[in-house]
């Protein structure tokens, strides 16, 4: 999906080329080596400025990802120990022995 934009800049420069010389006007440099450049450049272009922009994002995404995780594993474990506790106090007042282990074991 990324290259489709580049093929068709170079569709573009090749096409004009070969108007220009169907109508009988001459092309200063050959469409072939004008398509390759208009490719060639298009790339340095994204592997110097685009990718590594991909790739801060990515890393963005990993750690807002990670941090989320690590949230939701916190809640998750704050709401065990807080049931089990529950129980127990309850089983405290009611004078009945609890012998439930704790979340963590």
């Amino acid at each position: 999906a990324r290259r489709r934009p580049l093929r068709r800049a170079a569709a573009r420069v090749l096409s004009a080329a070969f108007r220009r010389r169907a109508a009988g006007r001459r092309t200063t440099v050959a469409p072939d080596f004008l398509g390759g450049l208009v490719l060639v450049t298009a790339r340095y272009l994204g592997n110097k400025f685009v990718q590594p922009l991909i790739e801060r994002h990515k890393a963005e995404g990993r750690e807002e990802g990670m941090t989320a995780g690590i949230a939701t594993g916190e809640a998750a474990e704050r709401r065990r120990w807080t049931e089990w506790n529950s129980r127990r106090v309850e089983a405290e007042r009611a004078g009945v022995p609890f012998d439930e282990p704790p979340p963590a074991s």
